[in-house]
């Protein structure tokens, strides 16, 4: 029996927290799925997603993120505001993002992050920014 989207958001918001990207990329739909990212660009398709983030998140090592303020979520669209926090050498990035998440039939078919790049392009080395070959 497939999943509603109430199901698939609930399992999407801990999947995050519990920071198991590869399973949270499962819930976006195979083909008509799309992410975009401020800094890295537009990816189309579970496995252009999955395979993009988890690069990612990898590099990113020890990360960490909390939900901040209120996630709101009508039954197709969810919106929320957090941090994610990197560890960088001797120090933390702390980078407050909001982000918007549709879902369809059970999947997750859109999802765009909204941050500030600027000091992820400040204090990131550039090969942590360069942008992986599998983006569309």
């Amino acid at each position: 029996m497939p999943r509603t989207n109430v199901e698939t958001d609930r399992l999407a918001d801990a999947l995050w927290a519990a920071h198991d990207v590869v399973a949270w990329c499962e819930l976006f739909h195979p083909q008509r799925s799309r992410y975009i990212d401020p800094l890295f660009g537009e990816y189309r398709g579970r496995p252009a997603i999955q395979a993009w983030l988890v690069q990612v998140m990898q590099r990113a090592g020890s990360w960490r993120s909390r939900n901040v303020g209120a996630r709101l979520f009508d039954g197709y669209v969810a919106v929320g505001e957090a941090e994610l926090v990197i560890p960088l050498r001797d120090t933390e990035i702390v980078l407050p993002f909001a982000w918007i998440q549709r879902y369809a039939d059970g999947s997750i078919v859109y999802r765009r992050d909204y941050y500030d790049t600027h000091e992820i392009r400040q204090r990131a080395s550039a090969r942590a920014l360069t942008k992986p070959e599998s983006a569309s």
